[in-house]
This record gives structure tokens, C-alpha cells and sequence, in this order.
């Protein structure tokens, strides 16, 4: 049986087989998908991995939008790489982990991070998100860079962390952008940017430049001491920050 919200998207009504209506350039994921059958378009046929919808939505060279079901998919990106910039959204089926209900949530992550034992000298980056939009899901971005299996002589350097610049509308959210340690040479962090409105945090850890504004921050946590330059949301408490915005001081607005 399709998803409620899945059949209202192809207008409720269904084919003399009983297959929904068909929605261009929308790429459809559920745990009982196959991603050797996903069919663009078609709830009745949706791909089992965000991996694999979102590489063959890439690979139309067009826009397309994601829309997932309950339960948690992994969006595996290459290290270095940055989501595809023909998607335009994220759906999901409510903000699961936020309250502790069922829900969709969304891990993005570098590939390495599917099998973390450090195997490079040199460690891997981690993945970028920008122009990312979602809607209705609980976000996990691990954009931590990888770390080196060595410290010996300075010319191993740490895995950079990338960045994230995105909006989101009821949303939970917790995000990973540090550098990868281990190695001699000093990884770096990346820029966290999310806009929106109705998302909450749950933790940001980060040790570059954070911008929050528009979400529900209460109960939130962020750790690394990261420099806030926007913290428009309520918030509750933070373990270790700092805020420089134009209202000056520790304060959130």
C-alpha cells in the first residue's frame, strides 16, 4: 500500500492496473523499493536507496525532486563531491527522530563513511551540500572529513570537512562538519548555512562559521566552537559557543 501522502501527490486517482498517475521528474524512495526498477515518476515503483535515486535523477541533466518514505535513507556522496544541482527538493513523510516518531529521516555522507576503519595515509574530504531544500524529514549531514592513519612525518594531512548551505521547512536537523584528525596537517571545517522555517536542531558540531535562522533551536546543541554570525531562532541551551551578530554579546534573537 502507497503512502497517503505518496497517492495525494498523483491526485488520489489510479490506473486501470491500479498504477498511480505518472509525475514527471519526481524520483520516489521507499525500504521497499528496488533500485534496479525505479521508475521516475511512478510511487508503484520507487528506487529502495537515496543513492541510487539521486544518481539517476543526476543523471537526467534536469531538475527533479525527491520525495521519501517512512523510514532512514543514505544519500552516499564521493568525497569532494556536492549534491546534485538538478535537485530542487526533498520530501519527506514528517520529522521522525525530532519527536520520536515515526518518521523519514535523510543521512547524507562520503562514501568512506559507510565503512569508516581508517585505511589512507592521507585522509579522505568530506561532501558538500549547497542549494539543498527539504521539507517534512529529520536531516543527518555528516560532512566530516576522514581522518589519516598516521602522524609520522608532517606529509599527511587530515580529510577537509565540507559545507552546507540549506533551507528547511519542518525539518529536524543535526549536522557533522569537522576535519578529520590524525594526520600532521591540519584539516579544515566547513560553513554551515540553514535558512528556513519550523525546523528545529537537535546538534550541530562544527568548528567554522555557523548561520541559523528561522528554526526552533530549543533543546539544540552545538559543540566545537563554532563562531555563530546569525542565531535568528529560540534556543535553550548550547554547550560552547560564540555569537558575533548585531546584537552583539551571547544572544540569539
Amino acid at each position: 500500500m502507497l503512502p497517503p501522502k505518496f497517492a495525494s501527490m498523483s491526485g488520489g486517482s489510479q490506473g486501470a492496473e491500479g498504477s498511480a498517475v505518472s509525475m514527471p521528474g519526481v524520483f520516489f524512495v521507499a525500504t521497499h523499493g528496488n533500485d534496479s526498477t525505479g521508475e521516475v515518476g511512478n510511487p508503484a515503483k520507487p528506487w529502495q536507496t537515496a543513492t541510487a535515486a539521486h544518481a539517476a535523477g543526476n543523471a537526467t541533466g534536469s531538475k527533479f525532486v525527491m520525495w521519501l518514505g517512512l523510514g532512514t535513507y543514505f544519500l552516499d556522496l564521493d568525497p569532494g563531491e556536492n549534491i546534485s544541482e538538478h535537485l530542487t527538493a526533498v520530501h519527506g513523510l514528517g520529522c521522525g527522530r525530532n519527536f520520536d516518531l515515526a518518521g523519514t529521516v535523510l543521512v547524507l555522507r562520503p562514501t568512506w563513511a559507510a565503512t569508516p576503519t581508517v585505511t589512507n595515509e592521507n585522509g579522505a574530504s568530506g561532501i558538500s551540500v549547497t542549494n539543498l531544500v527539504c521539507y517534512d524529514l529529520f536531516l543527518d549531514a555528516r560532512l566530516n572529513g576522514q581522518e589519516s592513519n598516521t602522524t609520522d612525518d608532517g606529509s599527511y594531512s587530515n580529510g577537509n570537512a565540507g559545507l552546507i548551505y540549506a533551507s528547511l521547512y519542518g525539518c529536524g536537523l543535526k549536522i557533522q562538519s569537522l576535519p578529520g584528525g590524525g594526520g600532521s596537517a591540519p584539516g579544515y571545517g566547513g560553513v554551515i548555512d540553514i535558512r528556513g522555517s519550523g525546523w528545529y536542531l537537535q546538534e550541530i558540531q562544527s568548528v567554522d562559521s555557523v548561520i541559523l535562522d528561522g528554526g526552533d533551536c530549543y533543546g539544540g546543541e552545538i559543540t566545537g566552537s563554532p563562531t555563530i554570525t546569525l542565531a535568528r531562532c529560540s534556543y535553550s541551551s548550547f554547550a560552547s559557543w560564540s555569537i558575533s551578530n548585531n546584537l552583539g554579546g551571547n544572544a540569539a534573537y
